[in-house]
């Protein structure tokens, strides 16, 4: 579970309450289990920090719906599609949101965008780059694109050893080369750098 102040949209906050009492119900068939179970939830939710007001308007609605609905699939919407304004969510996303449905109004009421823009831009966020996805790439098959090596410091080219002469413990690693070649090695140091 979540924290209400924790860094998410406000619908997945809202929704995880209502999600949560659903669930009472799909694992209960007793009423009076259910009641528990959903008071354990609310209590819970309480100190999360969850408002009240909202944990009460969910468990209302939650409540007021049959159970035979409950277990029934959610029904498509054969309402005019939306157009989705999908963004990443960020700190001023709230801010975002609001000034686009402002604002709206005006590409709605224009003539060559209003057969388009029928009801208000249905929100959508995707996921931002955590830190994980910053630091971990994935290796899962062969890349599409040519990729660079990324250094946290300026790269320095070194020499390596080739592994095929017997002086190779003589190599000085360095942006230099240093090694003792004496043709007993297969590879010319030309060929090998």
């Amino acid at each position: 579970m979540l924290m209400y102040d924790s860094f998410h949209p406000p619908g997945m906050t809202e929704g995880l309450t209502k999600s949560q009492l659903v669930r009472c119900i799909h694992i209960t068939s007793d009423t009076n289990v259910y009641e528990k179970m959903s008071k354990k939830f609310v209590d819970t939710f309480k100190e999360l920090g969850y408002p009240e007001k909202l944990l009460r308007k969910s468990k209302n609605q939650i409540d007021h719906i049959p159970r035979e609905e409950l277990f029934k699939g959610n029904k498509k919407e054969t309402t005019i599609s939306r157009i989705p304004f999908v963004t990443t969510y960020a700190c001023p996303s709230k801010e975002v949101r609001k000034v686009i449905r402002k604002y709206c109004s005006i590409v709605m009421n224009d003539p060559s965008t209003s057969r388009i823009f029928i009801q208000y831009s249905l929100f959508a966020y995707r996921r931002g780059r955590s830190l994980g996805d910053q630091l971990v790439h994935n290796d899962v098959g062969p890349s599409q694109q040519k990729q660079t090596q990324r250094f946290l410091d300026k790269p320095v080219i070194v020499t390596f050893s080739c592994l095929l002469c017997q002086h190779f413990n003589g190599i000085i690693k360095g942006a230099n080369v240093s090694h003792m070649y004496v043709h007993q090695c297969c590879t010319p140091i030309e060929i090998s750098m």
